[in-house]
């Protein structure tokens, strides 16, 4: 699986959209045009959501929920795991799934 499997790309009015199934596969193309402009772009979503959570809340809830760890600990670590230059960091499960 490569970054570019995890969305589409469409061109609507002359801007560059690009469709995710999952709001956490925007980072596939966001990394992308992030290597080519040697800067972070801003990154903007288009989601409608009752259950807005920090990133990797859920997983890390998860994770640890029976043996007591601490979540948002874990949270951190995961986001602090992604590394745009490297695509297996945006490819691991985490991220993925």
């Amino acid at each position: 699986m490569s970054l570019t499997d995890l969305f589409q790309h469409q061109n609507v009015g002359g801007k560059d959209v690009y469709i995710v199934d999952d709001h956490h596969q925007a980072l596939a193309p966001w990394v992308l045009i992030r290597r080519q402009l040697g800067r972070a772009p801003n990154l903007i979503t288009i989601d409608h959501h009752t259950d807005t959570y920090e990133a990797f809340w859920g997983l890390a809830h998860q994770e640890t929920m029976e043996n007591g760890d601490d979540t948002w600990a874990l949270a951190r670590d995961l986001v602090k795991r992604i590394d745009w230059q490297d695509d297996t960091s945006l490819l691991s499960p985490a991220v993925v799934n």
